[in-house]
């Protein structure tokens, strides 16, 4: 997706050459600081493309929207990939840290 919000591309798995396992970190409570740790391979291809790309570049967060209707973000906290599933748009309390 371009800066104009046009539309690239979708429906692909995003690959990256020579990257490490990405761990996932879901954040216990809304300050983030206690994580539980997630096996990303129990995710869908737009939650494990997110997660590979927030795990492996700084300063970044994805709204992962699933065909099921449920919305989720994932961002790189930390040199972590965090993972927080039930996102409501609306939700004026959502911070990333």
């Amino acid at each position: 997706m371009r800066a104009d919000f046009t539309v690239e591309g979708f429906g692909a798995e995003i690959l990256l050459d020579k990257a490490r396992r990405v761990t996932v970190y879901a954040p216990d409570d809304e300050d983030t600081r206690g994580m539980t740790v997630m096996d990303s391979e129990q995710f869908g291809m737009r939650h494990r493309s997110a997660i590979r790309l927030c795990g492996s570049v700084p300063d970044v967060a994805v709204i992962v929207v699933s065909q099921d209707g449920g919305v989720s973000l994932v961002w790189n906290q930390d040199g972590k990939a965090c993972f927080k599933t039930g996102i409501s748009i609306s939700h004026s309390g959502m911070l990333i840290g």
